[in-house]
């Protein structure tokens, strides 16, 4: 695995480990099974899965390079626990995290740590990208970050209404599009703001 940064991190430049991508790969479908888990930026692990008498676990094993470039082989277990949907249909799958034990759908290595954890097992705090923006910068951020999520929902088609109510992805694509129009208009104010125009 790559050498870990020191400056800030987002939970998009921490290396994560997410529940939702194992259960896409069938992994939880299975009593038993190995491989390999890659990243964008080139790192990569081992692991294996295992689930027996209502114990389930993955095991992950990599080399981890620390700031020095010293490098450690690395043997991780991360129980995997399973909650009752409150939906009544199935169950829902958690990490536990190996040093707050707190569930998580998510784990990160970030600040030279050499283990996935939860993010509040770290005492440097790992950012949301809008959170290390400027204000004004912010509300641009999230004016794009919105348009191309409701791009992304409008390109599929859905129903507004089932049997007279409103649909669940109905209410979403409004309630985007409010927010949308709100940043719209704080971005134009705060960039208004910065050339010296009042409003």
């Amino acid at each position: 695995m790559g050498r870990p940064t020191t400056g800030a991190i987002t939970i998009n430049s921490a290396l994560t480990l997410k529940i939702q991508e194992l259960k896409n790969k069938g992994l939880f479908s299975m009593k038993g099974c190995s491989g390999t888990i890659k990243w964008a930026g080139g790192a990569e692990m081992g692991f294996k899965y295992f689930n027996s008498d209502g114990l389930c676990r993955i095991e992950l094993y990599y080399t981890h390079t620390d700031h020095s470039g010293n490098k450690q082989d690395i043997n991780s277990v991360i129980q995997i626990c399973s909650i009752p949907s409150n939906l009544g249909i199935g169950e829902i799958l958690y990490f536990v995290c190996p040093n707050t034990y707190k569930h998580c759908k998510t784990l990160y290595m970030a600040y030279g740590s050499p283990y996935f954890k939860h993010r509040e097992a770290y005492s440097i705090r790992i950012y949301y990208r809008t959170q290390i923006r400027s204000k004004n910068d912010r509300f641009n951020y999230r004016y794009w970050d919105l348009a191309y999520k409701l791009e992304l929902m409008e390109a599929k088609s859905y129903k507004c209404s089932y049997k007279g109510k409103q649909t669940q992805i109905s209410k979403q694509v409004i309630l985007l599009r409010h927010l949308k129009n709100e940043y719209n208009h704080r971005r134009i104010i705060a960039l208004g703001q910065r050339i010296g125009f009042k409003f």
